[in-house]
């Protein structure tokens, strides 16, 4: 892809010199979709291996995508990022996990508590939020999730983290048996670029602790947060760092039962199967 080859990042000559080689081969491996994207991925990866080139540790991608390497990187290298685009700290992660908790109504605190879930603990962005059904999310017997992404980057993500009982908790709120329901706010049939914009306009949030932009994922760091909230956050629930293993023992997350009123179910989708995909 022409925009790899031409990518060129603010850093001194030298150093993209020396690290360039490696960021252009990784990110040509991970097979961007936009020129966009790919400039995106660059500039993260550029940035992550200069400030280890400048700190004396080694600048390989294989060193810099370790979790140790990652939470280093967060806590210390991010300083050249504005506000509104840095990483979530952990405490800010479990105060937007109690503020989803005490949202007024259902509606809203399920809704809050999906995009955390899939924005913390999956990487989606909201275009990938919107169009997701709920048997797209499938549960493994060792407590892992997979999640069936749609859309021009159509893939499985994999995850056993601590926000994993919380994605199954609003996916069970939101099944109903034999029915393909949104996922994300299951009782709204309209599916539009400011589903999740318009939402969190109605959240009771405070403002201090609203950095809500999900114009893309949230990244997440993995240290163990020492939060004074009354609520228990997902931390709490001792996740497991090791790889997820989904196999065809997997299953669909457990549908809530059905009821009298609007059921919010999805249009078909001619893509889309509503029998959960074997993992």
């Amino acid at each position: 892809m022409d925009a790899i080859e031409r990518y060129r990042p603010r850093l001194p000559g030298p150093v993209w010199e020396r690290i360039g080689p490696d960021c252009r081969r990784t990110v040509t491996k991970a097979k961007p979709t936009t020129p966009k994207e790919a400039r995106d991925w660059l500039g993260a990866l550029a940035h992550a291996a200069a400030h280890a080139y400048a700190t004396g540790r080694p600048t390989r991608a294989e060193h810099l995508l370790t979790r140790e390497a990652i939470e280093g990187y967060l806590a210390t290298g991010c300083l050249h990022m504005e506000e509104s685009s840095r990483p979530y700290t952990q405490p800010e992660q479990a105060q937007l996990y109690a503020n989803a908790r005490a949202q007024p109504t259902d509606e809203l605190r399920f809704g809050l508590l999906t995009l955390l879930a899939l924005g913390f603990g999956c990487a989606l962005d909201s275009p990938e939020v919107i169009p997701l059904r709920t048997h797209d999310v499938r549960e493994a017997l060792n407590g892992a999730v997979a999640v069936g992404v749609r859309g021009s980057r159509t893939r499985t993500v994999l995850r056993r983290t601590a926000w994993a009982p919380v994605l199954i908790e609003a996916t069970t709120r939101a099944s109903r048996p034999s029915q393909a329901r949104y996922l994300f706010r299951p009782e709204s049939h309209a599916r539009g670029t400011n589903t999740v914009t318009n939402f969190l306009a109605r959240t009771r949030i405070p403002s201090a602790a609203h950095p809500w932009s999900w114009a893309g994922p949230a990244p997440t760091t993995t240290r163990s947060p020492k939060t004074s909230s009354s609520v228990s956050a997902p931390w709490a629930m001792s996740p497991s760092t090791t790889t997820p293993r989904i196999s065809s023992a997997s299953k669909p997350v457990p549908a809530a039962p059905s009821s009298s009123k609007a059921t919010g179910t999805a249009p078909p989708c001619p893509n889309h199967s509503r029998t959960p995909p074997r993992i």
